[in-house]
């Protein structure tokens, strides 16, 4: 008949519920925007504390730690996280009329943290 039917064999659960929704572990996801910044600050080479740091200063109520940094780091090193770029992150360019790169915009943590070369 298409039906389901739910039987409650224990109504009593395993912990309390929690006082504040932040303590839940979906609070302290990143969004994509934030995915795609901690991996261009990866290949920056910043530390997972500075990319937090820098990501705070965007979103102070950001609640994730070090941890998370480095967990996103892995999955997309395994490919099991993809980064999808969004228009309106893409500069904005014109074929017609501008004949330079100047409309390119970086964001303003590159712009004061250029990426690090290695001294040889």
């Amino acid at each position: 008949d298409g039906l389901w039917v739910l039987t409650v064999k224990n109504g009593s659960h395993n912990h309390e519920a929690l006082k504040d929704i932040s303590e839940h572990p979906s609070a302290r996801r990143f969004t994509e925007t934030e995915v795609l910044l901690i991996k261009e600050m990866t290949e920056s080479g910043l530390k997972p504390r500075q990319i937090l740091k820098r990501l705070r200063q965007s979103n102070p109520e950001l609640s994730s730690t070090p941890k998370h940094v480095y967990n996103v780091k892995a999955k997309l090193r395994q490919g099991n996280l993809t980064v999808r770029r969004f228009k309106s992150l893409r500069p904005q360019t014109s074929a017609v009329g501008d004949s330079h790169l100047s409309t390119i915009t970086m964001p303003s943590w590159r712009q004061r943290y250029p990426p690090r070369v290695p001294n040889l």
